[in-house]
């Protein structure tokens, strides 16, 4: 069975993206986890 676990999506301003992406899907997005050793942060939608 193929299924899909996640999508990443690099962008310069993650949270002005990730709202495109939800209005755009019509999904909604929260904001996830902070790498701070790496420098990066993410947004999450479940599917």
């Amino acid at each position: 069975m193929l299924a899909l676990d996640h999508l990443i999506i690099a962008a310069n301003d993650p949270e002005k993206a990730a709202q495109q992406f939800a209005q755009k899907y019509g999904v909604k997005v929260i904001q996830g986890g902070e790498h701070h050793n790496w420098g990066t942060y993410n947004y999450l939608s479940y599917f």
